[in-house]
């Protein structure tokens, strides 16, 4: 699996559309109470805060960061329930762009 994401880490830099970024493998740091993970991940991290960093719009760039929709939803209901996230997140972010 670590090829595969330094192929598309590599490839996301080959694009030109951030500054480029080192692919890095580090321990998975869980974030609470300092925990680490015996597992060494990929630093996505820094390819969105790239990502994030080369948006020249400003009201793109004030919007929410609501991460994946995997964050937001189970896969039960995107694959069971068909939840009306999409639709109530394309609301939410219109009505953040007409706020501004």
């Amino acid at each position: 699996m670590k090829q595969v994401l330094e192929i598309v880490a590599e490839r996301h830099n080959t694009l030109g559309l951030t500054s480029s970024v080192s692919p890095k493998f580090v321990p998975f740091q869980v974030g609470i109470n300092h925990a680490v993970r015996p597992y060494r991940v990929l630093n996505a991290g820094s390819y969105v805060e790239a990502c994030k960093s080369a948006i020249t719009d400003e009201t793109i760039r004030t919007l929410a960061h609501v991460g994946a929709i995997d964050q937001l939803t189970h896969v039960d209901d995107a694959f069971i329930n068909f939840t009306s996230w999409p639709d109530r997140l394309k609301h939410c972010y219109k009505a953040e762009m007409d706020l501004q």
